[in-house]
């Protein structure tokens, strides 16, 4: 019985020890009576006393002793770092509150990799633990991320991935005048003297999947989107493999889904979203430098000089669908039962197109952050109605464009990617441009890109049917200026 009471009070006093600066504390603090669950409450310690010396361990509230570990749940930054995406830029989260927005290309969003910081020591989406650097997460739509802290509390962030589209340079480095000889670039308004603009090409390839090394991308790091590296038929590092394919639009498209199944499932190179690409993005793989064929070879080994198949549908010929010429850079058109190749991509659909009019005579693409004159060169007003559209040569709007200083800007003669790009194939009738760009005129305009393969001519993106060829630069059409 002796040593049942000593070892009765030794326990005592180990728990008064334990328990002293927690009594201490919650003493100092208004207290809710009561509340056998609150710390603050006079019957807290009493509990939670009791039920230690009684050997009872299935407390119903959290132990006291957890208010010595950490609260914090922060998540104090989150980005997307270029070196873990595979992209040309890293793009920073905006943390306000319990939410995070940022804008991403939309060609990655399905499968990007968050880098962040935190003093939680947990984060969770749903079941799955999300680590920094590592966890691939589809970010299509919002998502609740949860962070945990020692002492079991938490925080709910909600994460808003917003699409955006950026463009990539036309890789044209050249100068010529309109006579086809080579000029300074400096000063001349040619596309060639704007290089990297308004983004710099960038590739990394050919790469084999980690899972499936028979597989093989390229990806585009500026927009995000991941491209089989093989024309559709070829296979291999250079692609040295199997022979190019050619079918109708209906077996090209079939042939890009169907790489969803390969891999037991798994999709090609592990992905489950391959696709046709759209006519802006199969164009942008243009090298507008490069002569026949017009791409990257580094990057897309043994392409074949021909039209290969987007998923755009011609506006002015019912039956027929966009396509890349990548033997002279041409985009056109065939009735969907013409043979033609295929070379398929992932990645999400481009997001709609979104302008806003900034009522100073200039209209701002929310998803490429280009800026644009809002009328055709001499037109103005409301609805463009004043004055007469410039009807002027390639020289000529290469040079009205580099002088002209509305808003304080430097502008210039938008290259040939730039101008497709405010192509609009949604609308019904020609020209096949948004609203906010009134008064258009339903034919050719002027970019700022030289055809290299006969450099008397320049590239024109053709409003009323969207095709985007060469005409003498001699030619008088309208144009459009464009600002970074």
């Amino acid at each position: 019985m002796k040593y049942s009471n000593l070892f009765f009070r030794q326990k005592i006093i180990i728990i008064s020890v334990i328990l002293l600066p927690f009594i201490f504390h919650t003493s100092c603090q208004r207290q809710e009576l009561n509340n056998q669950c609150d710390p603050k409450s006079s019957q807290f310690n009493s509990l939670h006393i009791r039920k230690y010396i009684n050997g009872e361990t299935a407390f119903s509230c959290w132990s006291p002793l957890l208010t010595f570990f950490s609260n914090q749940n922060d998540i104090t930054t989150f980005i997307f770092k270029d070196s873990t995406n595979e992209l040309s830029n890293t793009y920073v989260g905006k943390i306000e509150g319990s939410s995070i927005t940022v804008n991403l290309p939309y060609g990655i969003i399905s499968s990007a990799i968050p880098s962040f910081t935190t003093n939680a020591r947990t984060v969770t989406i749903g079941n799955e633990v999300l680590t920094s650097d590592t966890s691939s997460v589809d970010f299509s739509n919002p998502i609740m991320i949860r962070t945990s802290s020692e002492n079991g509390s938490f925080k709910i962030y909600k994460i808003t991935v917003n699409p955006i589209f950026p463009l990539t340079d036309t890789g044209q480095i050249g100068c010529w005048d309109a006579g086809g000889n080579p000029q300074t670039c400096v000063g001349s308004g040619n596309d060639g003297e704007f290089t990297n603009t308004p983004n710099g090409r960038a590739f990394s390839g050919p790469k084999a999947s980690n899972e499936y090394p028979n597989d093989y991308t390229t990806r585009n790091k500026v927009s995000g989107l991941l491209w089989k590296t093989c024309t559709e038929g070829k296979s291999g590092s250079t692609c040295s493999g199997g022979t190019a394919t050619t079918q109708f639009w209906t077996s090209s498209s079939n042939l890009c889904s169907s790489l969803n199944s390969l891999n037991n499932g798994a999709g090609f190179a592990g992905k489950k979203n391959w696709r046709l690409p759209t006519i802006l993005e199969l164009a942008s793989l243009n090298n507008y430098q490069n002569t026949s064929p017009t791409i990257d070879n580094n990057f897309f080994p043994q392409s074949v000089g021909s039209g290969y198949w987007s998923n755009t549908v011609n506006k002015s010929t019912v039956g027929n669908y966009q396509y890349v010429n990548f033997l002279n850079t041409t985009i056109g058109d065939f009735p969907d039962a013409t043979a033609g190749n295929a070379r398929c991509v992932s990645g999400n659909l481009p997001p709609n197109q979104s302008f806003t009019d900034n009522g100073d005579g200039t209209i701002t693409d929310n998803r490429t952050s280009l800026l644009w004159q809002k009328c055709s060169d001499g037109l103005s007003g409301t609805n463009c109605t004043i004055g007469s559209a410039n009807n002027s040569t390639w020289t000529i709007a290469n040079s009205n464009c580099i002088g002209l200083t509305t808003n304080g800007k430097s502008w210039r003669l938008p290259n040939v990617i730039e101008l497709y790009s405010i192509f609009d194939e949604s609308i019904s009738t020609s020209p096949y441009i948004n609203s906010l760009f009134p008064n258009t005129t339903s034919t050719q305009y002027w970019s700022s890109t030289t055809y290299t393969s006969a450099t008397t001519t320049g590239v024109l993106v053709y409003f009323n049917t969207g095709s985007a060829a060469n005409l003498s630069k001699a030619t008088t059409r309208p144009f459009r200026c464009v600002s970074n």
